[in-house]
């Protein structure tokens, strides 16, 4: 590995310039997260970034260049979502605006996430997000130019609470979600067999996803069906895995990962070796 000294001096970006640059790659806060459309205008504001992710929930993302303060985007995010949780017919508006964006998309999750983009973050800021009833994140950057006049953006995630359990409103049977994911339901189906297959196993339906569960009550995976791919996640252990296809929660900080299982691909014995990694390792309580 080359480790490598730069030096650079700090740059003051523009909030429309901070937004445009993480427009451009997603990716960078979040596998799947797919770009909607800017500066989306709602009854209490306009929401700097709209945003889709894997599991089909929306995703608000709003910034502030340096020297902005971190709880004014908390304040207008939560103020966003308020607009949603008093009418649910506003939720259906949403669902028509990404379409349009997005004509093959189907339908949208009802839990809405948010996402913060700031300088900097008070602790009080952070604790706050703990009595957000929706997933809700924090991210840090620094900007900086390099000798060669590149600006750089270096993003740093603060805050995640989405490992808590959140009350979700739509419930629906596996029945149903197989029938809705037709397409993945024979590589579900296979999953399950396996999971099930180790022993000492139950599964049960929350909201939209299958979980899975020692017979102690407690978790160790959890299933969300997504357009293109099953992702999996799994309470494997802070870094008992080593690969590129596991991706950890807050930045590898987190017991808990996820793995993107595809039809074409299948459910390989690497994959196998995790699920029983957790299933050993024996879960948080349900």
């Amino acid at each position: 590995m080359n480790i490598k000294l730069i030096s650079g001096e700090t740059v003051d970006l523009t909030e429309d310039q901070i937004r445009k640059a993480f427009e451009a790659n997603l990716g960078v806060l979040e596998e799947g997260l797919e770009y909607v459309d800017s500066e989306v205008q709602i009854g209490t504001g306009r929401i700097d970034t709209l945003a889709i992710d894997e599991k089909n929930r929306p995703v608000f993302i709003e910034y502030k260049k340096a020297g902005g303060f971190d709880k004014d985007a908390l304040v207008q995010l939560m103020d966003y979502l308020s607009w949603f949780v008093r009418d649910k017919a506003h939720l259906s508006y949403l669902e028509k605006h990404i379409k349009k964006k997005k004509p093959d998309f189907d339908k949208i999750s009802p839990e809405i996430r948010l996402v913060c983009v700031v300088n900097d973050v008070e602790d009080r800021v952070k604790n706050a997000c703990y009595v957000i009833s929706n997933p809700t994140q924090i991210w840090t950057y620094n900007t900086i130019k390099n000798e060669s006049g590149d600006i750089l953006i270096m993003p740093r995630i603060e805050l995640d609470n989405t490992e808590r359990e959140f009350a979700i409103s739509e419930e629906v049977t596996e029945d149903e979600i197989l029938k809705e994911y037709a397409a993945l339901s024979p590589l579900y189906q296979e999953l399950k067999n396996y999971i099930l297959s180790l022993g000492d196993v139950d599964s049960y339906m929350t909201g939209r996803n299958p979980r899975f569960r020692r017979r102690t009550g407690r978790v160790f995976a959890n299933v969300w069906f997504t357009r293109k791919w099953i992702s999996l996640e799994l309470y494997v252990g802070k870094g008992a895995v080593e690969s590129d296809r596991f991706t950890y929660w807050k930045s590898g900080e987190s017991e808990w990962g996820y793995v993107h299982l595809t039809p074409k691909e299948g459910l390989n014995e690497e994959i196998k070796t995790w699920i029983k990694k957790a299933w050993e390792n024996g879960g948080v309580s349900s």
